[in-house]
């Protein structure tokens, strides 16, 4: 064989070689560690259980890196409709402006949000509780990484029209959100929901009705998608069953089951708070879901930054429910 073919032979096969190489750069560099977190944040009244919260979630996010923090039982000034008692709508300048600014501040990335303030119930319906200023659903985002889409109003779940939904719920306060890379076209579902809590009055008939609800929400949205639903279930993984005894959620994993502490006489020792992932999203996990705080048999103290609290002092001054977080291929 001349040498003319050979320097032919080679020059081809570095071609191919300088293909491949530029293929698996490009799947390496298109695989991206998304971060989750969540936590019910027991309402924010007052300047400076507001601060004190946003210092805390703030250092959460960066300690952990978080790309998208969903918040449950968030408190917002509401301004009264003239056409309507159902809906209420946000004043603005409020916590969620000074938390997404405090995080794009201190991350350098920007974030923004979404929330259930303009669609959530404000009056008692039949059986369905109103949702009050301290009981919306919220969802801080880095926009400089994913963009994120609004799956409430219209077609099918009508958030935005209670009467005409076929998903009602207690506070009607759910949000189902697609997630998409900015620069994949790799996507995911995220529902943040906060469940109802037993009462005396009605007991635990509206939690059964509601996580029929979710399940049915849940599976109407794409099976093959990564689904990953998060917040206070008010219930610990064990419970999740119907009225009927029927399991809910049963081709999913779902994450948290330890409690906070051993110590059980505090509500925030419980197992209430939760990501429930579906088959597509588990294959993904990197960091499976934990709690931000020590396990069971540690001291039970909570550390951030230079400071050091107790968790009787967390749940007096911030939260009855310390965060939790996960992270997946993505």
């Amino acid at each position: 064989m001349s040498s003319k073919y050979h320097i032919q032979i080679n020059r081809r096969l570095k071609s191919f070689l300088l293909v491949c190489c530029v293929l698996i750069a490009g799947q390496l560099l298109s695989t991206e560690e998304l971060v989750l977190g969540s936590w019910n944040i027991q309402g924010n009244g007052g300047p400076f259980k507001e601060q004190a919260l946003i210092q805390f979630g703030s250092y959460f996010v960066r300690d952990k890196n978080i790309d998208i923090l969903a918040l449950q039982e968030v408190k917002v000034p509401l301004q009264k409709l003239s056409h309507t008692k159902l809906y209420k709508k946000r004043i603005g300048n409020d916590f969620l402006d000074h938390f997404a600014q405090e995080l794009s501040k201190q991350t350098g990335s920007v974030w923004k949000y979404v929330s259930s303030c303009d669609y959530a119930i404000r009056e008692n319906i039949d059986e369905y509780a109103y949702c009050n200023a301290g009981l919306d659903n919220a969802v801080l985002y880095r926009a400089d990484k994913v963009d994120v889409k609004e799956i409430h109003a219209g077609y099918p779940f009508y958030f935005d029209d209670f009467h005409k939904s076929p998903y009602k719920m207690n506070m009607n306060n759910t949000n189902v959100l697609k997630i998409s890379d900015r620069f994949s076209d790799k996507s995911f579902y995220l529902i943040n929901k906060h469940l109802p809590y037993t009462s005396k009055g009605k007991g635990w008939q509206p939690w059964y009705r509601d996580i029929a609800v979710l399940q049915q929400l849940y599976n109407i949205l794409e099976n093959a998608e990564p689904k990953i639903l998060c917040g206070d279930f008010n219930a610990a993984h064990h419970s999740f069953y119907l009225k009927d005894g029927s399991l809910v959620f049963t081709d999913c994993f779902i994450g948290c089951r330890k409690p906070t502490t051993v110590n059980r006489d505090f509500r925030y020792s419980h197992e209430f708070d939760h990501f429930i992932l579906n088959a597509a999203a588990t294959k993904l996990v990197i960091q499976e879901p934990d709690r931000y705080t020590s396990d069971a048999d540690s001291s039970g103290f909570i550390r951030y930054g230079n400071k050091s609290m107790t968790l009787e002092y967390f749940v007096k001054e911030l939260s009855d429910h310390v965060p939790i977080f996960m992270s997946f291929d993505f």
